[in-house]
């Protein structure tokens, strides 16, 4: 194996991988500012994840009286794709299955700053470079 063949492998193997970090949340009280919510984390998503927080809501009529039902969900995403039903939520839509806001961000960790993690080389891999190394 050629030195150049080496050297690739060797970069190959010690690439630069973004981890996002994002909220993680499903609670009744997600909604809340989650960096004071004991029962939200951070969590590190795999690659390729955006960050996504769901609001939904929906609206409960009875004898009683209305009734709104909401929830908020914080987590790591793929394919995530933001939308906002609330700018044309009908009633009949309000009533039967609820409207969602989805706000995606795939930039920065909380949505607030990047992470880039270093992926090592393992002692087996850096052994075989050395034998390699001996060969040439």
């Amino acid at each position: 194996m050629e030195l150049l063949q080496v050297v690739a492998l060797v970069s190959t193997l010690s690439t630069i991988v973004e981890g996002l970090q994002c909220w993680h949340c499903i609670a009744d009280d997600c909604s809340d500012d989650p960096s004071g919510n004991y029962k939200a984390t951070e969590k590190l998503c795999i690659a390729e994840q955006a960050c996504q927080k769901v609001y939904f809501e929906m609206l409960e009529e009875t004898e009683r009286g209305n009734f709104i039902h909401t929830s908020t969900v914080r987590g790591c995403s793929s394919g995530c794709k933001s939308r906002n039903d609330f700018s044309n939520c009908t009633h009949q839509q309000r009533t039967s299955r609820g409207c969602v806001r989805k706000d995606c961000c795939s930039d920065t960790d909380l949505c607030n700053s990047s992470n880039t993690l270093q992926i090592g080389l393992s002692l087996p891999v850096i052994m075989m470079i050395c034998a390699i190394e001996q060969a040439l």
